[in-house]
Parts: structure tokens; sequence; C-alpha cells
């Protein structure tokens, strides 16, 4: 795959994919999620059309204390997800759009981790710190941090969990091409005026079934970028710098200590003058 590419002349082989019949456990959960929110805030797990239409009815009638909205996006579960040491987990990488129309997925992400085992039963579908990998959740739970710093792994530390190079070998290439499909997907609403003033960075959320099958869950145009754990003190810095040298430093000096050196923003296995994007 090239570095980058540009969002007006990618083109990608569609392909049809369906939940294996094997994933379905016996209680076909599905995800209710109120769109333009962020942090986990809204996401409800439902089982029958009479949740669902309870769902919608309390949202649009206002009765949810954050929000009244009739928009909704409505996903299938993944019932038979790859754990963490029996806990469910997600995947969240970076994906930035010059003013050019450029694509680059940056080299480096995290695994965001539950608090708690993962279960599924009638009982627990209301259960946040079970289903919802966002750390704006898990934060809340007793068991917070408990497994790891900020409830967050390494790229690194997820390889050496599956071993051998599925990671690299496999579940990125279906990353790289679920990013090109949706960025497709609406090509035509990104940049309509095609100014080269301006570039985005949005946050892209994937889970990994029992298969090994990488879904696309959500992409977040305001992605948080709180240094919650020691890993992201060191990945964010050099995410947001990277970035810059790519848009704003095209246009304006780059940013110096007050000696007058570069700042730098070191990131283990990468040379301090090397763009991760």
């Amino acid at each position: 795959m090239p570095p980058s590419y540009n969002c007006y002349n990618i083109a990608t082989k569609y392909t049809k994919y369906t939940l294996p019949e094997s994933h379905f456990i016996g209680h076909n959960l599905w995800i209710l999620k109120p769109t333009k929110l962020n942090r986990g805030r809204g996401v409800h797990i439902f089982r029958s059309l009479d949740s669902l239409r309870d769902l919608v009815s309390q949202y649009t009638k206002g009765r949810k204390s954050f929000t009244s909205t009739n928009e909704f996006i409505i996903q299938k579960y993944i019932e038979a997800p790859l754990l963490i040491n029996r806990r469910k987990f997600d995947i969240r990488m970076w994906v930035l759009i010059t003013g050019e129309m450029d694509c680059l997925l940056f080299r480096e992400g995290y695994i965001r981790t539950s608090s708690i085992p993962f279960v599924i039963d009638h009982k627990n579908i209301d259960d946040k710190f079970v289903h919802l990998t966002n750390n704006a959740i898990q934060q809340h739970s007793q068991t917070y941090g408990s497994f790891e710093d900020g409830n967050q792994v390494s790229f690194d530390k997820f390889k050496e969990y599956l071993g051998g190079d599925l990671f690299e070998r496999n579940m990125l290439m279906q990353i790289k091409q679920l990013v090109v499909k949706s960025l497709l997907a609406v090509k035509k609403k990104l940049n309509p005026r095609r100014s080269e003033a301006q570039f985005e960075i949005f946050g892209y959320d994937f889970m990994i079934d029992s298969d090994y099958h990488v879904w696309l869950i959500e992409v977040n145009t305001n992605p948080c970028l709180e240094e919650s754990s020691s890993l992201l003190k060191f990945l964010l810095p050099r995410m947001i710098d990277d970035a810059f040298k790519l848009t704003l430093d095209r246009v304006f000096h780059k940013a110096k200590r007050f000696d007058g050196e570069d700042i730098k923003y070191s990131v283990k296995g990468y040379d301090d003058d090397y763009n991760m994007w």
C-alpha cells in the first residue's frame, strides 16, 4: 500500500461480508447510537423491536437528559469478538485528510480494553463496562486501570499477545481497506469547495471478531486527544505534530523552543525526523 491515497482518485473493489451464523449465540443483540454525540453517550444495546421503539420514543420526545434527536445509527452487535485476557477491546487509529485531499493513516494506534470479563446474557446487556470500550465510559469502572494503564494497550503489546505477524499481515491490511471504502462512500461531501487551506483528523474505531475479521464500528470527526495513559503521552503529541508538518507548517513557520531548537516528540521505533503519517 502506498503511503497515502488521494480521496478524489482512489478506487477499490467492493466485497460483501456478513456475520457468520456461528457468531449467533442465542441473544441477537443490536446497538443504537444517536448521531452527533461522543464519549459513549446515548449508546444502548437492545434485543427486541419493542425495546428499540421505547428507546427511539424517549429520544424523539426529549426524555433523555442530554439530547433530543430523531437521527440514529443501528448496528448489529458483534456477539463473538476477539478478546484480550477474556475482555472486549477495540482499536483506535487516526486518519488525516489534507487540503490536497490526500488520505494518510498514522502508523501507530492503540487498543482500548474493557474493565470487566466479556459475557453475554440477558441480565448484563446494560452493563457498559462489559460492552463499551470507550475510555469516557471505562474510567468510571471500579476496575479501571487494574489491567492496563488507562485500559490501553500498544500495538507492540497487542502483536505479542496475538503471536506471529497476524496483525501486520492480516488485520492492518483490512483496516486500510475499510478506511479507503469509508472515504469513497463520502468523497463527494469531503471538501466540496476543493479548498487547500484546511485539513481534518478522524478517529477510526475497529473491532475484530473471533474469526479475525475486522469491522469498522464508527468514525469520529472530533476524536478525543486526552493523554489518558502513558502510551498516549507519547503518541498524541507526535501524531499532532507530524500532522501539522504536513499541513500548517506549509503555511506558517515551524514551532521552536526558546533556545531555537526544533521540538521533538520521540516515539519508540521511529526516528525523530520520520513522519509517521
